[in-house]
């Protein structure tokens, strides 16, 4: 049987603000969020980046809020990390057997 709860209570690790935050996966929709985001450019993508992280990051088991200026105090390289985890996170194949 193929359980799909496994997949939807599913979350990594992100240490945020010396916490570390259980984050659920990213959904199909933000994955298409994702997608739209990366063919923008300039302001624009970085806007939308920004946004799109402090909508996942708010996604955690610990019920902690995630502010607009928390990311924005990050650092560059930060966000860039970020932004990269949650595309090859959403890219990595199943290898565990449900």
């Amino acid at each position: 049987m193929l359980d799909l709860n496994v997949y939807v209570d599913r979350t990594f690790e992100i240490k945020f603000a010396d916490k570390v935050l259980n984050v659920h996966e990213v959904t199909v929709s933000q994955y298409e969020t994702m997608i739209k985001i990366e063919k923008m450019e300039g302001l624009k993508a970085h806007e939308n980046q920004v946004n799109f992280i402090v909508e996942v990051l708010s996604r955690n088991l610990e019920k902690k809020k995630i502010e607009r200026k928390d990311i924005e105090t990050l650092p560059k390289a930060a966000v860039n990390a970020l932004w990269n985890f949650f595309i090859l996170q959403s890219l990595n194949t199943i290898s565990e057997k449900n």
